[in-house]
């Protein structure tokens, strides 16, 4: 007779106790912590180290909030706020990922949260180089490591001042060239990687010797040759060693640094043979007299391993490894000098007339370059490549005739300008005499650009490599830097 109405009173205490176990309706939507990773999103872009922010919404007191990323404990919180810098820096370019927040109340509810994400990494590029365009451009070169920037900050620092930003590039760009507003100084620069308003800084700051303002440096005596960066300089009675920092006092004023920095020649008092003396050891060698007459002057090539001297009557050429003779010419001649990248030597006739080309590998004087005409134009200046500079006999006319196998004239150009003039040893200035008390233009080889107008230079030369120039008691830097100071 009861089995109706229990049928009826456990369906409902069922319900009944459901409701209880929930909280009922006052307190069901707030039971279990509500949790929201507000950042990032399944749609960030994640390319760098990004911030988490995580929102719990609890009615009860929250005990911890556990952060886990990629199935690792990142980060426990056990107050708010809830947020985590995420360094992604040890990822590679593309990755999937995924984040996890869970929420623990005191009484034991429990809420979570999950998000997948894709990192495409931006990586900051690296190996910032710096170079000299020539023409006064700078060109700055860097590894591109991204293949998610949307472009490239360019950064410069001018003296103590701090870095700004001066110009930009676009995507994919590994390079780029400007001319300075003022190329006086020697600027610092930085590249940053830039995306959504972010910049990336590069791993390295550059600098770049490029054409500049002219810093002199004077000294108590005569400089007689340098080396690249003033690395070694010979003065009148002296030998300075600056990596070494000593002082080596020499007997004559004849003196020539080799190439290689290894060697430093002078002729020896008996003005026949010539004192070799290792820069390193110090180890002196004197050569046999084999010149007829006194020594006139010699000429290293640019590897330092071959040496050309003549006297009055004839030309030796040595292996300065050995100072032996390998070849003896019976050439009369006023100057030598290595060219077509050491393969000859060009030995200056001494009517001025024309030069001999003399092979060092066949070791034969093979045709000469002549000049235009013997009767209007003095040779001044021969280059690497074989092209001769000429001067007319007004002296205000210099001619470029560039030569071809065989010595033919293929093309000629003219400057309306003073003379004399003096070639850089790279082909790439040239000094000219542009009126009394040692004023000169250095101009570019061609006679096109002038760069600046010195004064004060006595028989000036260029050091190796063109980085400065040699006049009298000083040195005028214009790419390198005096590494003693």
């Amino acid at each position: 007779m009861f089995v109706a109405p229990l049928k009826v009173f456990f369906p409902a205490l069922l319900v009944c106790l459901l409701l209880t176990s929930c909280g009922g309706e006052e307190n069901g939507p707030y039971y279990f912590p509500q949790v929201t990773i507000v950042n990032p999103t399944p749609t960030s872009e994640i390319f760098d180290s990004t911030e988490i922010l995580v929102s719990v919404v609890s009615v009860e007191d929250i005990k911890e909030v556990i952060l886990n990323i990629g199935g690792g404990i990142m980060k426990t919180w056990t107050a708010p706020p809830y947020n985590y810098i995420w360094d992604i820096s040890r990822f590679k370019d593309t990755i999937r990922n995924f984040i996890v927040v869970t929420a623990h109340a005191v009484d034991g509810g429990t809420g979570s949260s999950r998000i997948d994400v894709v990192i495409n990494k931006a990586n900051p590029p690296t190996e910032l180089e710096a170079f000299d365009a020539k023409d006064r451009r700078v060109q700055l070169q860097w590894k591109d490591n991204s293949r998610v920037e949307e472009g490239y900050m360019i950064e410069m620092k001018q003296g103590s001042s701090g870095f700004v930003i001066f110009d930009s590039t676009g995507i994919n760009e590994n390079k780029f060239i400007y001319s300075p507003a003022d190329s006086t100084n020697i600027n610092e620069y930085k590249i940053s990687l830039f995306k959504k308003g972010k910049l990336l800084e590069s791993t390295g700051i550059t600098s770049v010797k490029y054409f500049r303002a002219f810093e002199k440096h004077s000294f108590e005596t005569d400089i007689l040759d340098a080396m690249e960066n003033i690395r070694r300089v010979l003065f009148t009675n002296k030998v300075y060693n600056v990596s070494r920092k000593v002082t080596e006092f020499i007997l004559t004023n004849h003196v020539k640094f080799s190439p290689d920095l290894v060697h430093f020649i002078q002729v020896d008092p008996t003005a026949r043979a010539f004192r070799l003396m290792n820069m390193d050891t110090y180890d002196l060698q004197i050569t046999p007299q084999i010149h007829n007459s006194a020594i006139l002057d010699f000429e290293f090539n640019s590897r330092g391993d071959k040496l050309a001297s003549f006297d009055s009557s004839k030309v030796l050429i040595w292996n300065v490894t050995g100072m032996n003779i390998e070849d003896d010419l019976n050439i009369k001649i006023n100057r030598l000098k290595f060219i077509d990248n050491d393969r000859q030597i060009a030995l200056f006739h001494e009517s001025g007339e024309k030069i001999y080309l003399y092979n060092v590998d066949g070791r034969m004087v093979t045709d000469s370059i002549v000049t235009p005409d013997p009767d209007e134009f003095d040779l001044i200046e021969i280059l690497n490549d074989g092209s001769a500079y000429y001067l007319d006999d007004t002296g205000k006319h210099i001619i470029k005739v560039i030569r071809r196998s065989g010595g033919a004239v293929i093309g000629t150009m003219v400057y309306n300008g003073p003379e004399p003039v003096v070639l850089s040893n790279t082909s790439r200035y040239a000094l000219l005499n542009s009126g009394t008390g040692g004023q000169y233009q250095l101009l570019s080889s061609d006679f096109s650009q002038l760069y600046a107008n010195l004064t004060g230079l006595t028989n000036p030369r260029f050091g190796h490599k063109d980085t400065f120039i040699m006049s009298g008691r000083e040195l005028i830097f214009l790419e390198g830097k005096w590494i003693g100071q």
